[in-house]
């Protein structure tokens, strides 16, 4: 099929066009967001590019005819405000997008003189022709409406809508750019080294200023105060650039960032309400300052965090000496608020006294006070033995043990998570500083094959996998390619990391090629039986692999339990590896 395009409506990739004069309206870009949001809305939609969007986020919807391999087969086109949604008639499922700032131009088709043309697109037919980097990888798309009037508002439509979209993303671009640059400043080494050497500065000021405890308007006080404004306004710019890195929620759901955002902010308002009354409380907050010093040094953020992790099981345990102790403090009301009013008159007199008892602060003396003096025949009340010696043996002898037993459980395995997490992190940075990403170092697929593996018998991961390959044959052709698979799960870009195909890798994925057909369809191509039979096969690999994973990952965490039931899980599958190919 030979054609020729008219180019008076192209623009060029760089984005230099009259769309950078035009605005966005607030409603338009959260009808974005709802759609993005509503593409993938069930378990199913993982293998698919999502299910179509609403009616009211459909800003025009045509029935066209599609140009698939040389044959015009029928689709339905759905014009949002950020893509070109194409389905399959009578579908709810989105067979393939174009994003409409990847629109490198809108062409009409028009017959070469020179050559005889296929009457079918002689009118009313038009190509849109994308970005070669994109996500449509650079394809060309060609579509013929039923009227003049609709190919006229087609062309148009699309010519404009592309140009809002591509300044929508350029500004976007830019933001991001520098929102990546602060990202990088602010997690470098550099920056972590310097940002601790001016938090221990900091800390050495304020303990000269406590040692110095100068007067009020004195020349030692005024320099002390102009050191405070120095490190504030150090702090305040370090905040707005992590706020400005980390915006939105990876900023405020991140617990050291919100404590740096409260302590400064304390710090500002004591600088700029000096008269308010109260600020002198706001001043005292400005010590904790110290404390960012936890998150700027890993060993002293691994501790910290291994604390936090280990304070619900610790409080579980606490909850039971508090309620002995509330036992005890209401016992000794009723027993002893007679013979001693100071120490057990009421209620919270008797849980101080429990409570300085369980440190064993004078208790011997406390429990001497409660003996009658005119009692001469028992010098020790049996009561107040029976009383003092079971709290004793209770609270300070059971429980407490019990506290700092289930802290240090909790406290070794958290710190043991951490240093995993810490080793998992420094990995990938030395991966990024040789520019080697996990997916070069495992099978392109995995983030599918993740995905498979939610499967709950085998006839639904059949079914799965038939709704992967009818959303990989876009023609609707019966077979998929190399390049189908390629842009296909290119396309899916809910699987993270993004998943790229090699021509090597499908190679290997169909056995040299043994597994494609070469009868009439051209080589290269799998039929629904071979990508079926492919997938199972990678799965098991998958499976393999994440079972080792797990096993290395309970040693190194002194799980000794969950790794023998995994060595026993991988030898397993290692020996129904074994019969497969012995069968």
């Amino acid at each position: 099929l030979k054609v020729r395009f008219n180019n008076t409506k192209t623009r060029s990739i760089d984005g230099r066009s009259d769309a950078h004069r035009t605005n966005v309206s607030s409603e338009s870009t959260a009808k974005s967001l709802e759609l993005r949001r509503y593409h993938k809305t069930n378990e199913d939609d993982d293998l698919t590019l999502g299910q179509l969007p609403p009616a009211e986020l459909q800003l025009k919807i045509s029935t066209v005819s599609k140009m698939c391999e040389h044959e015009l087969q029928p689709r339905v086109i759905i014009l949002t405000l950020d893509d070109l949604i194409i389905a399959l008639p009578d579908s709810n499922h989105i067979s393939d997008r174009i994003p409409l700032h990847e629109m490198l131009s809108v062409t009409r088709v028009e017959q070469a003189a020179e050559d005889e043309f296929d009457n079918r697109l002689t009118s009313r037919a038009f190509n849109i022709h994308t970005i070669p980097d994109g996500y449509n990888c650079g394809r060309h798309y060609c579509f013929k409406v039923e009227t003049d009037a609709e190919f006229e508002e087609w062309i148009a439509v699309l010519t404009k809508s592309s140009k809002l979209a591509l300044k929508r993303v350029t500004n976007r671009t830019r933001l991001e750019a520098l929102r990546r640059r602060a990202l990088r400043v602010t997690t470098s080494n550099l920056w972590q080294r310097v940002s601790s050497l001016i938090v221990a500065a900091n800390l050495v000021v304020n303990v000269a200023q406590s040692q110095a405890a100068s007067q009020d308007g004195s020349i030692t006080t005024r320099v002390f105060e102009n050191f405070d404004i120095v490190f504030t306004s150090i702090f305040t710019v370090e905040l707005a650039l992590h706020l400005f890195a980390f915006w939105f929620w990876q900023f405020f759901t991140d617990g050291w960032l919100v404590f740096d955002f409260i302590v400064v902010g304390v710090s500002v308002l004591s600088l700029i309400l000096k008269n308010l009354p109260g600020v002198s409380v706001l001043r005292l907050l400005r010590t904790f300052r110290v404390l960012r010093l936890f998150n700027k040094l890993s060993s002293l953020r691994t501790l910290i965090n291994a604390v936090a992790s280990s304070t619900v099981p610790v409080l579980n345990a606490f909850v039971m000496v508090v309620l002995v102790c509330v036992v005890y403090s209401i016992l000794g009301v009723e027993l002893f608020s007679d013979r001693q009013p100071k120490l057990f008159g009421t209620f919270w007199d008797s849980y101080w006294t429990m409570f300085q008892i369980s440190t064993f602060d004078g208790w011997v003396e406390k429990a001497e006070s409660l003996t009658d003096p005119a009692e001469t025949s028992h010098p020790v009340d049996p009561v107040v033995m029976v009383f003092m010696c079971t709290y004793i043996g209770v609270v300070c002898w059971v429980l407490l043990p019990v506290v700092v037993a289930v802290l240090l459980d909790n406290f070794i395995r958290a710190v043991n998570d951490e240093k995993i997490k810490l080793s998992h992190e420094q990995e990938m940075l030395r991966m990024k500083g040789l520019n080697v990403s996990k997916a070069d170092q495992s099978n392109p697929l995995d983030p599918l094959l993740e995905t498979l593996g939610r499967f709950r018998d085998s006839e639904d991961l059949s079914r799965r996998i038939k709704n992967l390959f009818q959303a990989l044959d876009y023609d609707v052709g019966g077979t998929v390619n190399f390049q189908e698979m390629q842009e296909g799960l290119r396309k899916m870009e809910h699987l993270q990391p993004n998943i790229y195909i090699s021509p090597d890798d499908y190679l290997r994925l169909t056995h040299g090629g043994s597994l494609c057909r070469h009868n009439g369809t051209g080589g290269g191509h799998l039929g629904p039986e071979e990508f079926e039979l492919i997938l199972r096969s990678e799965l098991e690999g998958f499976v393999y692999s994440r079972v080792a994973q797990a096993h290395a990952d309970s040693v190194t965490k002194g799980s000794r339990d969950m790794a023998a039931v995994l060595l026993a899980l991988k030898m397993l599958l290692l020996r129904t590896e074994q019969a497969g190919a012995t069968a």
